[in-house]
């Protein structure tokens, strides 16, 4: 869902990322990856197939419909990519851990 956000972004076309809780940061990593670290995301709370369809309705009206609207109509502030990490760095630390 994040890369088709980015994509309809990228043309002009507002969106905001619908994600699950444990997926947040996975959303935000993935948006950053593609170049735009202030795409507007809305949490779902918990998890969607744990809860009943009552909790979902409940959940979406009193959580995600607010950032939904908020990454709509409100500008996102200018986002900053993270630095690539140095390669020789990682090879280094997975080598550590074995």
């Amino acid at each position: 869902m994040v890369r088709a956000a980015v994509t309809l972004e990228k043309k002009g076309i507002p969106s905001v990322v619908l994600a699950c809780e444990g997926f947040l940061g996975q959303a935000h990593d993935t948006a950053d990856g593609l170049g735009m670290p202030n795409l507007p995301l809305a949490m779902e709370p918990g998890h969607v197939n744990l809860k009943t369809k009552e909790e979902l309705e409940r959940n979406t009206q009193a959580v995600t419909l607010e950032g939904v609207i908020k990454g709509l109509t409100v500008q996102p502030s200018e986002g900053k990519l993270r630095p690539e990490p140095n390669p020789g760095i990682l090879c280094l630390k997975a080598l550590l851990r074995r």
